[in-house]
């Protein structure tokens, strides 16, 4: 079995913070990534992985001025703190060239394989979109602690994840997942307080089918 670093399946001009991940999803696109074939992992790419709230905001800007109203623009994205990014609990893969035989093969591994990994494709209109298998509903009785896997390059102290602007007084959950409780560093991941973390899956599961 291959021995993976997701840092080098970034597609080009992506940097590390796109691999602030949810455990199971940085531990499913390893997983998948070492038992796949040569051929897939020569040209599957992270395209897209976490996202701050401000970065989905100007996707989301990008996407009224393109569609031209915010009912065709959510059919794409998210609005900010609404998409599954800023969780960490998604990443859009690319499959290599499109229309090429080659594009085919590998998405069609990918596919057929997720699931082996705790891996789905839910949207059936994004293909590339790729998340954890339950991270949609809550899951009662769970005891839930939400992590990110990170790596040395990544900071380990809260102040290391400060967010690009202080939020609003009413602190939304994308940015507890991101920013705040991470109380100590333990090694594979920095830990939430579980009310926080009871919360954010309550959320995840009334998200709906926003990306």
């Amino acid at each position: 079995m291959a021995n993976i670093d997701l840092a080098n399946f970034l597609a080009p001009g992506q940097d590390v913070s796109h691999l602030r991940l949810q455990e199971a999803l940085m531990r499913g696109l390893t997983g998948l990534l070492a038992e796949a074939p040569d051929i897939v992992r020569q040209n599957l790419r992270i395209n897209s992985g976490y996202r701050s709230p401000e970065r989905q905001a100007q996707l989301f800007d990008q996407a009224l001025a393109k569609y031209g109203s915010e009912q065709a623009a959510r059919k794409w994205v998210a609005p900010p703190g609404r998409s599954r990014h800023n969780f960490g609990m998604a990443v859009d893969l690319g499959y290599g060239q499109k229309g090429t035989p080659i594009y085919d093969e590998v998405r069609q591994w990918v596919h057929q394989n997720a699931n082996r990994f705790g891996l789905h494709f839910p949207m059936a209109h994004e293909p590339w979109h790729v998340e954890p298998i339950g991270s949609r509903r809550e899951i009662p009785g769970s005891a839930p602690v939400a992590v990110f896997a990170h790596n040395s390059q990544f900071p380990t102290s809260a102040s290391g994840y400060a967010p690009e602007s202080t939020p609003a007084p009413q602190e939304n959950l994308s940015f507890f997942l991101r920013n705040a409780y991470l109380q100590k560093d333990l090694g594979s991941g920095a830990y939430l307080d579980p009310k926080k973390a009871e919360m954010a899956l309550a959320e995840l599961a009334r998200l709906g089918p926003f990306g």
